[in-house]
């Protein structure tokens, strides 16, 4: 399981103030095919159309996490959008929503690519795990 997190509990780690290079060097470990598991915890306006890339996704746990909805120029430029009809996208089968990510777990369900479609595929999700605030 790949887990990204702020390293100082309470406050949370804005995704725009992550120096590019790392920021861009993060979104590709966890961008990477092999990666299967997912946790975000303690970000602040994180990219939420980033999540579209990493297509074998199929575990994700957000806690405390804020996703940045951009404009439509930005978030096309985080994920490559190809040129045939098919694209793939993650299909979770466990999602796990943790303190103070309510509203942004509706966000993630409701996420839109601005191009085609949905950002994560809910369909298949096995486990669902919520924590009420």
């Amino acid at each position: 399981m790949y887990t990204l997190f702020s390293a100082s509990p309470p406050s949370s780690t804005k995704w725009a103030q992550v120096p590019q290079c790392l920021g861009d060097a993060l979104l590709h470990v966890m961008q990477s095919p092999l990666i299967t598991c997912l946790a975000l915890s303690q970000i602040a306006n994180f990219p939420i159309v980033a999540l579209r890339a990493c297509v074998n996704l199929t575990e994700l746990t957000i806690s405390m996490v804020d996703f940045h909805v951009s404009t439509v120029d930005e978030q096309a430029a985080l994920t490559p959008t190809p040129s045939f009809d098919v694209v793939r996208i993650p299909q979770l089968q466990t999602f796990t929503c943790e303190i103070y990510s309510d509203q942004y777990a509706m966000c993630l369900l409701n996420a839109r690519h601005p191009i085609n479609g949905p950002v994560l595929d809910f369909s298949n999700v096995r486990m669902l795990c919520l924590e009420v605030d």
